[in-house]
């Protein structure tokens, strides 16, 4: 399979062993969001993410996931 080997924010070069790892955090948020288990997949955000997106309130990201 086919990988880029830059981020897509910054256009920096990421490890493989990286890469792989946040292909599988994504993975797993996504197939939480799909079983509706909002709670664990909020919390696989990074604090950052949360404050950015949703105001740091697990309300405001269950709002785009019911």
């Amino acid at each position: 399979d086919y990988k880029p080997q830059q981020t897509m924010i910054s256009g920096g070069n990421v490890s493989n062993t990286a890469q792989e790892e946040n292909t599988k955090i994504m993975d797993e948020f996504i197939d939480l969001c799909n079983k509706k288990e909002i709670e664990k997949a909020y919390n696989l955000l990074t604090d950052e993410c949360k404050e950015e997106m949703f105001d740091s309130n697990i309300q405001n990201f269950k709002k785009n996931y019911k």
